[in-house]
């Protein structure tokens, strides 16, 4: 057998390091230099394993990001950079591979030329026959057919209908170019009409208060309820009650002298365009029955579990192992978040064992099979009194899923639950689903569903104000929810909400007060000026909860290390993670590994989902239970819920390590000097206490090193809702921490040892219906140019405001405002993606079709992003979502102020324009 990829790893580090799915170890690694290949040991592959040159000049602030520079030169980070050469123990021979997919779904599909195939180099192919004698079937997450039948139509665009494989490289090249459209490869028979599918989720949201602000019903209180929804009745199910309120919404509008606005709303699917396409290693041993990958991705625990689940009932394909290197994907904001990809990577190489296969997506292969945003139709009401008070709303909002249900279950539903963009509304009535289609499956995307229900409430508030003639940011700031109000779910958010204080800022700007006067002196001839304002609060977070893992060491030399399942997706959180550490350890970490999952093996926990609060109970009793091991990365989390993780083990580390370390270096007792973490301060990279001489903390951690004090500590943490906590006794003393598992390093030991929770305390099981308690505010205000004759929108400026807690890192998180503009732009006037005919799952489509914003139309050099520092300043709270979800509609709203016409579907293109003003 050859060596494998971990072949640097010992067997007891590799049994601690795996976990289990099903009967199969998985083990997730940390894609860096010491996989590379031997012999070559200044190679620099993967994620960077120390941190850069640079960092140690401040021991709190960092000059650029973690990953920064290994980026802008070129080392080698990202599956496509990746060869079996540079891996240890891989076969040499590459066999290059390439999917075949559907350029047609409304007629049967009839097979693929191989003759001509062959010509081109193709030495074997996969199809759905040979799936099926192979007994190969999808199971779990990914329930759609795995390829094209012969005889029936496909069930979407971009299906995959075949793997091809060439074994000389330079034929594969050549050819490449001519499988970008494959028609003149692939037999197509009779037309078949499309069916419309089951929805993929559907989701009703219902709140109802009374006179007095007493609340009657809503999703939180009395609990979650499924379709089909049942008759009316005030005193029958929760699914009963709230058909009874949706009937007493719909006669409190027509009953009440109230200004009703609505409208039909509508978005468009986009394209998350990558920095990388996806690409990947993979390499089936069949003699050890290990595979073997390589790729980027979000959820690297869960394309194993896919793939095995995929492999479960297939005839001679035994798995023992999965091997998986976990390279940064290249941005993407959710878009690798159970892409399918990693199943094809699989089947590549289960089929063609003992080789290296490398499959790498062109840019049209992205285009045609890489997950999208719904595409989105939202009907929405809203009704004002006379003094300007919101009293109700409903939302109607069908997603477009595409042909495989990827995430599209959840989108719906939590576009249904950020559907009333921070405002306070007595009575509201929201229903959302998604819905199948012959299109390329949609799934995660940055906004998750909440940028297609902010689009639509934010400019039917611009309507309502034109209606009431009040100025847009005063109605706004009559109705937002600033104090603990529930928002329409009935959740009461965790902290305050600060809309107010951001849209005060937003009003005070020069742009916004002079606005009208700017719109008469710049409105001349073909030109039309007009300034627009939008207000967005999403939820960061998951839900059925946030699962977070990180691990702090320290070396004898003061070097701090730490882990995490957590993945840098473009979000920063390979810089901000280890600035975490400066809170509690006086400086950030030398060193990350993320996106492991197997490091984590020795808390030993497994998991098994409760179905309600006397099953959790029971569970819970099982210190080695969990209700989840990992999550994947999403949902804005690593500001506020991977944080918490590793500033959990940071202080576990502190007061169980560094401060007994100084306590023996000052001779002094833990009676004399009893732990007071209040206290404890760094300075300059030392420790001080009141009345004791300061100690470096390489000082500090030599001693602990020598004294066997603690000197690495591994969490696991969850949230929902609410933090779980739980009891542990570490050196003889009791103590609660905010984490569900602990496992602690001792001294010079490379070993974790377990240590056995007592009293934990999970968030209840009826949170799951609280859903999201997590909201940060943002709020955008737009300038534009609308040029009459051409109906082109010219984006001249902006100035924007957000509340997002701490600031962990300046740099990132103004990067994420001008990335979120620029992408809002793109969303509002350029990108389009038709979902069926003519669209990208028919192949062919490129960034020559795909119009992207450009650096001239984003104005970013004219666009002012503030950072509002308020009172009583929260935790650093997830924003990379919420700022795009305000860009969108401040700029349609800019251009109604410049036209006096409403626009209501995007993407807002010329035509529309002087359609509108002919």
């Amino acid at each position: 057998m050859q060596q494998d990829s971990y072949s640097k790893v010992s067997r007891r580090e590799f049994v601690r390091g795996t976990t289990k799915i099903g009967t199969t170890a998985v083990l997730v690694n940390f894609l860096g230099t010491d996989l590379a290949k031997a012999g070559e040991p200044n190679q620099s592959l993967g994620q960077p394993t120390s941190a850069p040159k640079g960092w140690e000049e401040d021991l709190e602030k960092v000059p650029y990001r973690y990953d920064g520079m290994a980026k802008v030169t070129g080392q080698k980070i990202y599956a496509i950079d990746i060869r079996p050469k540079d891996l240890t123990g891989w076969p040499l021979s590459e066999t290059r591979a390439v999917i075949l997919r559907a350029s047609d779904a409304e007629r049967t599909f009839e097979g693929i030329d191989t003759r001509k195939l062959k010509q081109l180099g193709v030495s074997q192919t996969l199809s759905a026959s040979d799936l099926e004698s192979a007994g190969i079937k999808p199971d779990g997450f990914f329930s759609s057919s795995i390829m094209a039948k012969k005889g029936a139509p496909a069930q979407f665009l971009g299906q995959p209908i075949s793997i091809a494989y060439f074994d000389d490289v330079e034929r594969f090249l050549d050819a490449r170019s001519q499988l970008i459209n494959i028609s003149g490869f692939v037999k197509y028979g009779k037309a078949v009409q499309p069916q419309e599918g089951k929805a993929y989720g559907t989701s009703r949201i219902v709140r109802y208060t009374g006179p007095n602000g007493k609340e009657l019903f809503s999703y939180a209180k009395d609990g979650s309820f499924r379709p089909p929804w049942q008759s009316p009745n005030v005193s029958g199910s929760n699914n009963a009650r709230a058909s009874f309120f949706v009937e007493k919404i719909k006669q409190d509008f027509q009953e009440n002298d109230w200004n009703i606005v609505e409208g039909q709303f509508g978005t468009q699917s986009v394209d998350p365009v990558f920095m990388e396409a996806e690409c990947g290693l993979s390499w089936f041993d069949p003699q050890s029955r290990e595979l073997h990958m390589t790729l980027g991705t979000q959820s690297p625990l869960d394309d194993a579990e896919g793939c095995l689940k995929m492999l479960a009932k297939a005839k001679g394909i035994k798995i023992d192992r999965i091997v998986i290197n976990c390279c940064y994907p290249g941005g993407g904001f959710g878009g690798r978040d159970h892409s399918e990809f990693p199943l094809y990577l699989c089947l590549a190489a289960v089929f063609n064992p003992g080789k290296s296969i490398r499959i790498v997506h062109s840019r049209f292969d992205q285009f045609q099979a890489g997950l999208k945003r719904h595409g989105a139709q939202i009907d929405t009401k809203l009704a004002v009194d006379q003094d300007g008070l919101f009293q109700g709303f409903h939302t109607n909002m069908t997603l477009d899923g595409g042909g495989h249900n990827n995430y599209s279950f959840a989108v719906q539903n939590v576009g249904g639950r950020n559907a009333s963009s921070g405002y306070a509304f007595p009575r509201s009535w929201v229903d959302s689903k998604a819905k199948p289609s012959i299109g390329v499956p949609a799934g995660s995307m940055r906004g998750f569903g909440s940028l297609q229900a902010a689009f639509a409430m934010e400019c039917l508030v611009d309507e309502a104000a034109a209606a009431l003639k009040m100025d847009p940011i005063e109605l706004r700031m009559k109705n937002i929810i600033t104090d603990p109000q529930a928002v329409h779910t009935g959740t009461v958010p965790l902290f305050r909400i600060n809309s107010d204080l951001l849209l005060k800022k937003a009003q005070q700007t020069a742009l916004w007060r002079n606005r009208e006067a700017e719109k008469k002196k710049r409105s001349q001839g073909d030109t039309l000026y007009g300034v627009g304002v939008a207000l967005a609060v999403k939820s960061y977070g998951k839900n059925p909860g946030d699962t977070c893992l990180a691990t702090v060491m320290i070396d004898a030399d003061g070097k701090l290390r730490m882990h995490t399942n957590s993945v840098d997706m473009g979000n920063g959180t390979a810089t901000t993670l280890p600035q975490a550490l400066t809170s509690v350890l006086g400086r950030h970490a030398d060193q990350i590994k993320m996106g492991v999952t197997s490091e984590f093996e020795a808390l030993n926990l497994y998991s098994k989902r409760a179905k309600n609060q006397k099953e959790q109970d029971e569970f819970a009793q099982d210190p080695r239970w969990v209700p989840f091991k990992a999550m994947s990365t999403a949902a804005s989390a690593g500001a506020y819920q991977m944080r918490h993780a590793a500033i959990q083990a940071a202080d576990v580390l502190l007061e169980h390590g560094l401060w007994p370390a100084a306590l023996s270096i000052w001779q002094q007792s833990s009676e004399d000097l009893p732990w007071n973490k209040a206290l404890v301060r760094w300075d300059d990279g030392a420790l001080s206490y009141p009345g004791q001489v300061s100690i470096p903390l390489k000082t500090l951690a030599a001693q602990a090193h020598k004294e066997g004090y603690v000197t690495g500590a591994m969490v696991h943490t969850y949230y929902r809702a609410g933090w779980t906590s739980a009891g542990f006794e570490i050196a003889g003393k009791k103590q609660v921490l905010k984490a569900d598992a602990l496992a602690l390093r001792h001294g010079k030991q490379e070993d974790f040892q377990v240590l056995t929770r007592s009293q934990v305390q999970y968030p209840p099981m009826s949170h799951f219906d609280k859903g999201a308690d997590l909201y940060t505010p943002y709020v955008a205000v737009a300038a534009v140019e609308v040029n009459r004759k051409s109906g082109q929108v010219k984006v001249l400026g902006g100035e924007t405001f957000l509340d997002c807690g701490r600031v962990t890192n300046l740099d990132i998180v103004e990067g994420q405002m001008q990335g979120a503009w620029a992408m809002g732009i793109g969303q509002t006037l350029f990108e389009d993606s038709p979902a069926h005919e003519g669209g990208p799952g028919q192949g062919a489509w490129n960034l020559h079709r795909y119009r992207v914003p450009r650096a001239r139309d984003c104005a970013l050099e004219r666009v002012k992003f503030n950072i509002v520092n308020v009172p009583n300043q929260d935790p650093p709270k997830g924003m990379a979502e919420v700022v795009l979800n305000a860009v969108p509609p401040a700029i349609v709203n800019a251009v109604a102020h410049a036209t006096g016409k409403r626009f209501r579907q995007l993407p807002l293109q010329p035509k529309k324009i002087l359609e509108a003003l002919s």
